[in-house]
């Protein structure tokens, strides 16, 4: 009898070992989702700045320089607040761990 509860125990066990594995395999697939999202909005914020620093030469000469310097400043602040945010939730993925 004690040999059923014994092995009743063990399977249980690793039933909640297996949801356990399941759920953390969960979470790190949305968090990889999650940090390729924030990637691409990172690299799409990049490939903006570059092209309004590229606008900004010729903008000079006609006079739209502040609203380009701007836009740019703008991009640049939203690359580094993706930045942060990819940075925090590494910090928070290793804090969970």
């Amino acid at each position: 009898m004690a040999e059923i509860v014994s092995l009743e125990g063990r399977q249980k066990e690793a039933f909640t070992w297996q949801l356990w594995a399941d759920d953390v395999e969960e979470k790190a697939a949305r968090l990889e989702f999650e940090l390729e999202t924030v990637k691409s909005q990172k690299e799409q914020a990049e490939v903006k700045v570059a092209t309004l620093e590229l606008q900004a030469q010729p903008g000079k000469k006609e006079g739209r320089s502040k609203e380009i310097k701007h836009l740019i400043a703008v991009e640049v602040e939203k690359t580094r607040a993706l930045e942060r945010l990819m940075a925090d939730e590494a910090k928070k993925s290793r804090q969970r761990e």
